[in-house]
């Protein structure tokens, strides 16, 4: 009953931009008050369905600490387990989708990164592990951190594993950041551990766990410091049902993106885009980023194929790094009921879903996060 609300809601707030683009057509002053009024009614019914659809972290989070005793005591390991934020409310339909990736980061953290005590005595820590799930609220986004006190990641051993299984050239592994050799163990296939185990080692999961939250608009980032612990860190959106975005225009295309996914918006000279390597670089407030052709991301040819004098630029952070996007033009800020696009096209990388807006077109909400 709830969802069916929501779903006529979301209709409403596509006919209310309908109505706006006629108020513009029209410029009619009545037409014009009868709008402001009838915004305020379906974005004041819009905030109490999204209200009714929250629910506290805590519905998710009470069955971790007997999962986490289970396997604990399985695998002789002493653990102190903490919930840091559990009266955080999040949409009910993301909620339903953390389960499964954070089960999995527990039963890693468990597994992988806390050692025996008598490992631990040995290297002069404390016998009892720590771990710690942290979820906050920032600006529009959740976030939820995984964090132990345990052996951390090896890089050195992901890097030789990596070449191992093939996954990459020599050459290509000495150009990875930090932040790209630790993503690599998301990759299909592969496994740190030394054995297979009932709980891990069979090289699926942080795959799923990447795929599942970057299906939802959020962003999986990981963080370890060798012999003293690992963090991962899930930024989520709030809602996936009505959001803001920014749209753009590409090869005469529209395109969205979500604004929580932008950082800023600005026009530079043409100049300040350099090519080395066979990377393009911008130069922007000081210091060189890297930029990307929105034709290269969605490998697509520019409808104009001429260097334009000056370049629309969206700036993004992804895992503590800012990357460019250049676009045709920036259209401006709209309110937009996202709509899933549906087998086949859910699993194309960097599309999160589809909109129609108020004059009836229909745009595709690009992951810029995934796209980059």
């Amino acid at each position: 009953m709830l969802d069916e609300l929501v779903n006529l809601v979301g209709e409403l707030i596509i006919t209310k931009s309908r109505l706006r683009e006629i108020a513009r057509k029209y410029d009619d002053r009545e037409l014009h008050m009868t709008l402001s009024q009838q915004e305020l009614f379906i974005g004041t019914l819009h905030n109490l369905l999204m209200k009714a659809r929250l629910m506290p972290f805590d519905v998710l989070a009470q069955r971790f600490p007997r999962m986490v005793r289970d396997i604990s005591l399985a695998r002789a390991k002493d653990i102190d387990f903490q919930v840091i934020g559990s009266e955080i409310e999040l949409d009910r339909s993301i909620l339903e989708k953390l389960g499964d990736p954070l089960v999995h980061l527990l039963r890693n953290a468990i597994d992988h990164g806390i050692e025996t005590p008598q490992v631990r005595q040995s290297a002069g820590k404390e016998p009892t592990g720590n771990i710690t799930v942290t979820a906050e609220k920032q600006q529009e986004d959740i976030i939820i951190k995984i964090e132990d006190d345990g052996q951390g990641i090896d890089l050195e051993k992901i890097k030789h594993m990596a070449l191992n299984k093939n996954l990459l050239t020599p050459e290509q592994i000495t150009s990875l950041s930090r932040d790209d050799i630790l993503m690599l163990i998301t990759r299909p296939g592969f496994s740190m551990a030394s054995e297979v185990t009932d709980i891990s080692g069979r090289g699926v999961g942080m795959d799923v766990v990447k795929h599942t939250i970057e299906s939802i608009g959020g962003l999986l980032q990981i963080d370890t410091v060798l012999g003293q612990g690992s963090r991962f860190i899930l930024r989520i959106p709030f809602t996936i049902a009505v959001i803001k975005v920014l749209l753009i225009a590409f090869a005469g295309v529209r395109y969205a993106i979500p604004i929580n996914q932008v950082s800023q918006t600005l026009e530079l000279p043409a100049t300040n885009l350099v090519k080395k390597k066979n990377k393009l670089l911008l130069s922007c407030g000081g210091e060189l980023i890297q930029a990307y052709r929105l034709s290269d991301l969605l490998k697509m040819e520019p409808a104009d194929k001429a260097e334009p004098v000056s370049l629309q630029l969206i700036i993004t952070e992804i895992r503590g790094t800012r990357y460019a996007l250049i676009v045709d033009a920036l259209i401006g800020q709209e309110e937009v009921v996202v709509k899933s696009l549906g087998k086949p096209l859910e699993t194309i990388r960097g599309l999160s879903g589809v909109t129609i807006l108020g004059d009836g077109g229909v745009v595709i909400i690009l992951d810029i996060f995934n796209l980059v």
